[in-house]
């Protein structure tokens, strides 16, 4: 099975991991945040844009500004947050300031109905959801965490519903003070997109705390970075041997799960390319342990464990470190798009970001 006709089933998790290249929120948000969901949900970065394309390949996918609303509304998330891009989606969403119940339009043809919120770090609430006039959901509860996406994380709701070109989804018995419901997204296909990365972190990491970053998730494809510490601070063979059994791990929990491995750019010092010394790293040792971690995943795939890994540095081979990168190994603004386009098509997607 290609990654795109994975990516157009139903009721799949795709995961990204791994070091802090993936969620990279170098460039976008100045202070150290050492998850993925420590960050804002809207960061702009590879990830979490990468995120916004697979929801979007929903081909019903629509953001929140797009719904019609029968209650006193406003664009984005209607709130101040100390953690920078708290609304999901580029922002594109909407925030109802309902009364006794709130209802709107979702053009959402099918008997499945899926409607993403933001939960709320305050002016949460808790309600009832009908569609149609019929109950599809009791005692929704929209409280965020602080630990999670600075407390404004997506939550989902699969509701279903009568076959019928739209539906009318209704928020009902709502309870709480000052309540506020972030409208996110509505679509027709539930899929799940995690972020758990953890920054600073070799392989060895994920394998000691495998049911915390990737197991309790049991994705259907796992999309990891990791390298770029292992280089600096592990032997090749240790490395590689975290590798196999962070590999067999994915496997045991998730049979059909499909990996792909992205390996990270150089961290070279332009000056002195064969220096090692910290925080650099010469390219001849990027180049060696590129080909490990390469070994490792032949050596399954030839097995026929669906495998794959992807040179970050291919993508940046004929450009020069200032354009790509922020620092001696993150990517900028500009970094993070060229490895967008790059996975996307690796992944055999790209069409539709442009409707978020």
């Amino acid at each position: 099975m290609t990654y795109g006709q994975l990516l157009q089933k139903e009721n799949i998790t795709v995961l990204i991991t791994g070091d802090s290249l993936s969620y990279n929120r170098y460039g976008f948000d100045p202070k150290p945040r050492h998850n993925a969901y420590n960050c804002g949900v809207g960061l702009p970065s590879w990830p979490f844009a990468l995120r916004n394309r697979i929801y979007a390949l929903d081909p019903q996918f629509l953001p929140g500004e797009a719904l019609s609303v029968d209650c006193r509304a406003v664009s984005g998330l209607d709130n101040d947050a100390e953690v920078p891009f708290t609304a999901v989606f580029d922002g594109r969403i909407k925030t109802l300031l309902p009364g006794h119940e709130a209802s709107f339009t979702a053009p959402v043809r099918g008997g499945q109905l899926v409607v993403y919120l933001q939960r709320r770090l305050e002016n949460s609430c808790v309600f009832d959801v009908y569609v149609d006039g019929a109950l599809a959901a009791s005692d929704v509860d929209t409280a965020g965490s602080e630990d999670e996406f600075a407390g404004f994380g997506l939550m989902t709701l699969v509701l279903p519903c009568k076959e019928a070109d739209s539906h009318t989804v209704t928020f009902r018995n709502i309870r709480g003070a000052a309540p506020k419901i972030t409208l996110a997204a509505v679509g027709s296909r539930n899929i799940n997109v995690v972020l758990t990365g953890r920054g600073s972190e070799c392989t060895d990491y994920f394998v000691e705390h495998f049911e915390e970053r990737i197991g309790q998730y049991r994705p259907d494809l796992l999309i990891i970075t990791l390298g770029a510490n292992d280089r600096a601070n592990r032997t090749l063979q240790a490395m590689q041997e975290a590798q196999v059994q962070l590999y067999a791990k994915v496997f045991a929990c998730a049979p059909d799960c499909q990996i792909l491995h992205l390996l990270p750019p150089s961290s070279h010092n332009p000056a002195d390319p064969d220096s090692d010394v910290t925080p650099y790293c010469s390219l001849t040792r990027g180049e060696t342990y590129d080909r490990a971690m390469e070994q490792v995943a032949n050596d399954l795939k030839a097995r026929q464990y669906p495998i794959e890994t992807m040179r970050m540095q291919d993508v940046f081979a004929k450009l020069p470190v200032s354009r790509w990168r922020f620092d001696n190994i993150h990517l900028n603004p500009e970094g993070n798009r060229l490895v967008l386009e790059a996975v996307c098509g690796k992944l055999g997607i790209g069409a539709g970001e442009e409707r978020i």
